[in-house]
C-alpha cells in the first residue's frame, strides 16, 4: 500500500505535521502579498522505517514519492487539498495512440505522401520523388480521421527500399492483394464525409530516426506536428467528387519537401490508382 502524507490548506495542521515528523530545516512561511500564505515545507517522515517525501510546489499544493520501491509520483501544482494529485510516471514507450509534443525536426527525404483514399478501402501511398532508392526502414505514418485522440500509427519494420520514382501503398486490414502492397493490419481511421463534413482526417509522414517528413489533412489540422505549419481546407479539393472512385492526390509540381511548412494546394482531387 501506498502511503502518503498531505499537507492541507490549513497551516494549523501543516504545523502540526511538522510537530509530529520533525522539521529538517527547510520550511519556510512567507506572505507574498495579497493576503495568500505561500508554504515551502521539506521535511521527511519515517512511515514503517520507509521515509516518504512530501514537498509543496505550489500555494497549497503538494507532491508525493513514495519511497517503498515503487518510485510512484503525485503531484498537485494548483490551489486547495489536494484530493489525491494527477497520476503518473509515464511509460518508456509511447503508446500507439499518442502522438509526439515535442517540437520536430524535420527531414530531408524526398519519399513523401503522394495520395490518400478515404473510402473502401482506406490506404495511403508514399512516393519516392528523389533520384535514388531509399530504405523506408523505420518510416512511421500516423493517421488520423474518426477519433482525433486515437490515430492508427504504422512503422515500416525491416528494410523496405523503394526506388526512385517508385511508390508503396499502405492499405488498412489485409486489403491489399498485389505484391509490394503493406497491410497495416488494423482500421485506417479516415472519416468518410464529403461536402459538409466537420471530421478531419490527417497523415503525417515521419523517416527512419523520426525527423518529419511530410504533412496533410483536410476539413482539421489534426494532430498537427509541434511546430509545423498547415492551414487545412474546408473541403476536400477540386476533383474529388466521391469518397469511393476519387481521392486526394499530390500534384505532379509538387515534389519538394516542404517541412515544417506544408502546403494544402500541394493536392488536387482524382480517381484512384487503385479501384
Amino acid at each position: 500500500m501506498v502511503r502518503r502524507v498531505l499537507i492541507t490548506s490549513t497551516i494549523a495542521l501543516a504545523i502540526a505535521a511538522l510537530g509530529a515528523c520533525g522539521d529538517s530545516g527547510g520550511t519556510t512561511f512567507k506572505d507574498t502579498g495579497g493576503g495568500t500564505l505561500d508554504i515551502t515545507i521539506d521535511f521527511s517522515v519515517d512511515l514503517g522505517g520507509v521515509s516518504d517525501i512530501t514537498v509543496d510546489s505550489g500555494v497549497f499544493g503538494d507532491s508525493t514519492v513514495d519511497s517503498q520501491g515503487s518510485g510512484d509520483l503525485t503531484h498537485d501544482t494548483g490551489p486547495g487539498i489536494d484530493t489525491g494529485g494527477d497520476t503518473s510516471t509515464p511509460s518508456d514507450t509511447m503508446p500507439a495512440t499518442d502522438v509526439p509534443t515535442t517540437p520536430i525536426t524535420c527531414s530531408t527525404s524526398l519519399v513523401l505522401i503522394s495520395e490518400i483514399s478515404v473510402g473502401q478501402p482506406d490506404y495511403v501511398v508514399i512516393k519516392n520523388y528523389g533520384t535514388t532508392p531509399v530504405d523506408i526502414a523505420g518510416y512511421r505514418l500516423v493517421m488520423t480521421g474518426i477519433s482525433p485522440t486515437a490515430p492508427d500509427q504504422y512503422t515500416v519494420s525491416g528494410s523496405t527500399v523503394v526506388a526512385a520514382g517508385a511508390s508503396k501503398y499502405f492499405f488498412e486490414y489485409n486489403d491489399g492483394t498485389m505484391t509490394g502492397d503493406i497491410n497495416t493490419g488494423a482500421n485506417i481511421p479516415f472519416y468518410d464525409g464529403l461536402t459538409g463534413a466537420t471530421n478531419g482526417n490527417s497523415v503525417a509522414l515521419y523517416d527512419g530516426t523520426g525527423k518529419l517528413v511530410d504533412y496533410w489533412a483536410v476539413i482539421q489540422a489534426v494532430n498537427l506536428p509541434n511546430g509545423a505549419n498547415y492551414t487545412a481546407p474546408s473541403m476536400y479539393p477540386a476533383g474529388f467528387t466521391s469518397a469511393s472512385t476519387h481521392s486526394v492526390q499530390r500534384k505532379t509540381t509538387a515534389t519538394t519537401n516542404k517541412c515544417p511548412n506544408f502546403d494544402a494546394n500541394d493536392y488536387i482531387g482524382g480517381a484512384i490508382s487503385r479501384p
